[in-house]
């Protein structure tokens, strides 16, 4: 209605001011709905054809903010600065390549904007085109942080049940096999009993005890020896089995105990809104235990703290030729497995890894799987399969860090998994587990 008045008040004709007003009603956004002004953009310098690309979440806005520090020759990215110093304002074409689609929340939008510009960033880096130091990053809006901290209670709450039903199942399995060796390691008890009477027999009654114990009515060396055998033959028998299950309990307890270090309220490893680039604080006793944990390591393997890692591995090649005792060995291979993981900063990637970022999640589990750490490589590949469930390799992979960690089912259950992706892989990964 304002703008027929105006059109009337200006002379213009009624035809005129009546399409006028159409087409403000076509361009009024509702008052329920905002105005999509987010989008990705390019900065042109049309003599050199160089481009800057950026992302946000008011384009418009964003162009009068470059222009201001441009012009104000305080702008962050120096390459855009110099050209704009050495050509015209004119020179410079803003461009909205593509704009975010409608109806997505703060995070979603956050996201969509960061992948988007990823993809092209990485087009024009690899044609050489791009003015871009760095590749794109979220920007942490309060909405987006409300949401990704409501996500992120959400996922801890699900991990914490998934860890709690673990947790169970193991403590079952546990039992189960105490019950199955208590009569095994009873006999076993009785029949190392046996084997002890019948030693101390034989010895009291040959050789020179004899003439302090006598022997017994009726006793025949050959057949106690025989017997004796018997017993041995017995022993040897049970033994491995009671051995075997001993071994499976110990590790089952040793993966129970891990477990309640993954809960949220007891290990602080999540990170704060990791996927803006935020990270939560470590608690200090952490990171005093971590530091006293490093020392550690390089004493036991001889040098100063602060070392290389070419030194750390000749200085773990020479104390293996020198050092003869298990324990010892045990110590200085585990201190260096510890020593260049901390070296190749690969404890730390996960604070960096976008949670898109499949072939990251891949490349850190094989990091991992390098200086034996399997659990943790387990983790990186479940992720990774989590994020592209049809990755042949990552796939693999989980397979074969099963396998090294001794979780032999687990691994026959990815192989039939595999086998639905890659049949020469899932081959392969056969041929590893009964080979």
């Amino acid at each position: 209605m304002d703008t027929e008045r105006g059109a009337k008040a200006c002379g213009l004709p009624r035809r005129l001011s009546s399409g006028l007003l159409k087409l403000r009603k076509r361009t009024m956004v509702p008052r329920n709905q905002k105005e999509n002004n987010a989008g990705i953009y390019q900065i042109r310098h049309k003599p050199s054809g160089v481009l800057y690309v950026g992302q946000a979440t008011d384009v418009r806005r964003r162009w009068r903010e470059h222009k201001k520090q441009l012009k104000a020759d305080n702008h962050y990215n120096k390459r855009l600065q110099k050209l704009w110093r050495s050509s015209d304002e004119n020179d410079f074409e803003f461009e909205i390549i593509e704009k975010a689609p409608i109806g997505l929340s703060a995070l979603q939008l956050q996201r969509w904007l960061v992948k988007e510009e990823r993809r092209i960033y990485v087009e024009l880096k690899r044609k050489g085109m791009a003015m871009n130091r760095v590749g794109p990053k979220i920007v942490p809006t309060t909405d987006a942080v409300k949401e990704y901290q409501k996500e992120e209670e959400e996922r801890n709450r699900h991990d914490d049940n998934r860890i709690s039903a673990e947790r169970r199942e193991i403590k079952k399995k546990i039992e189960e096999l105490k019950r199955q060796l208590e009569p095994q390691s009873q006999k076993l008890y009785e029949l190392r009993r046996k084997y002890f009477e019948q030693s101390e027999l034989i010895k009291n009654s040959t050789g020179w005890r004899r003439l302090f114990h006598g022997r017994p009515p009726g006793f025949n060396p050959e057949e106690e020896r025989k017997k004796i055998e018997m017993l041995a033959s017995e022993i040897n028998r049970i033994l491995p089995n009671v051995n075997n299950v001993q071994e499976e309990i110990s590790r089952l307890r040793e993966e129970y105990r891990s477990l309640y270090g993954q809960f949220t309220k007891v290990a602080d490893q999540r990170g704060f809104c990791s996927w803006f680039g935020l990270r939560r604080s470590s608690s200090k006793a952490k990171i005093r235990e971590d530091s006293r944990m490093e020392k550690y390591y390089y004493q036991v393997l001889g040098l100063k703290p602060n070392a290389s890692k070419e030194e750390v591995e000749q200085a773990y090649k020479d104390l293996l030729t020198q050092q003869k005792a298990q324990e010892k060995v045990k110590e200085i291979d585990e201190a260096y497995k510890k020593l260049i993981l901390y070296l190749s900063n690969s404890h730390k990637q996960t604070t960096r890894i976008q949670p898109d970022d499949v072939d990251a999640y891949y490349n850190l589990g094989v990091k991992y799987e390098k200086v034996g750490m399997y659990k943790e490589a387990i983790e990186a590949y479940k992720r990774a399969i989590m994020i592209k469930p049809d990755y042949a390799k990552a796939n693999y992979s989980l397979g074969i860090a099963y396998l090294y960690s001794g979780q032999k089912g687990k691994a026959l259950e990815q192989y039939e998994e595999l086998k639905k992706i890659d049949k020469t892989l899932a081959e392969e990964l056969f041929t590893q587990i009964y080979r």
